[in-house]
C-alpha cells in the first residue's frame, strides 16, 4: 500500500518520557488558563524552533500567526488525548524491524528530542536512511549499505527508480 517513507522529526518523546509528558502536561494547562498566547510564546523560545526563527524570521512569523488561528481547547486536547497517548518507538520496535519499504528519516540538529529516536529508528528499519540538518558541507544520507545521496528528491527518485539502499521493488511482498 505504501512505496516508501519519509519520517520528519519522528519520535518525539519516546526519550526523556516522563519530562515529555510532564512538559504536554503544562502546555495544555497553559492553554486553558490563558489560551492560544501561550502556545505562541512557547513556539517563540523552543530550542527546537529557533533554527527556523533565524533562517527564515518571515517565514517563522507567519508559522506564528497560523498557529494563532488554533482553538486553545483543541489544542489542549491534542497534547493530553493524542500526542502523551501515542506510543513510543521503542513500543513500535517490531513494526519497524518489520518494515520493507525504503525510508528517509530526516531530523534537525536541533530538534533534540527527535535526534536519539532517528537513529534507533535508522537501526532497526532495513531500508532507512537518515539525513540531518548538519551543514551543507558535511550532510549526507547514511544508508544501508554505503550509499549515499542528500535530498527527499534523490530519495524518491531512487526509490523509483528502484535503487535504494540494497531494497529491490520486486523483493516487496504483496499481501
Amino acid at each position: 500500500m505504501t512505496r516508501s517513507l519519509i519520517l520528519v522529526g519522528a519520535g518525539a518523546g519516546s526519550v526523556n518520557r516522563e519530562q515529555f509528558l510532564q512538559a504536554l502536561a503544562t502546555s495544555a494547562a497553559g492553554l486553558e488558563r490563558e489560551g492560544i498566547a501561550t502556545l505562541i510564546r512557547n513556539f517563540e523560545s523552543l530550542p527546537t524552533r529557533a533554527s527556523f526563527k533565524e533562517k527564515d524570521p518571515r517565514g517563522f512569523a507567519e508559522f506564528l500567526r497560523q498557529a494563532g488561528e488554533h482553538d486553545a481547547q483543541a489544542c489542549a486536547h491534542l497534547a493530553r488525548e493524542v500526542m502523551a497517548k501515542r506510543k513510543t518507538i521503542f513500543e513500535l520496535e517490531a513494526a519497524l524491524k518489520a518494515l520493507r519499504v525504503p525510508a528517509l528519516i530526516m531530523v534537525g540538529d536541533r530538534d533534540a528530542p527527535c535526534v536519539e529516536p532517528s537513529l534507533v529508528m535508522r537501526g532497526w528499519m532495513p531500508h532507512a536512511g537518515l539525513s540531518s540538518s548538519r551543514p551543507a558541507a558535511t550532510r549526507r544520507i547514511s544508508k544501508s549499505r554505503g550509499s549515499s545521496t542528500s535530498t527527499s528528491p534523490e530519495f524518491l527518485a531512487a526509490v523509483e527508480g528502484g535503487r535504494w539502499a540494497g531494497w529491490k521493488r520486486d523483493a516487496v511482498v504483496k499481501e
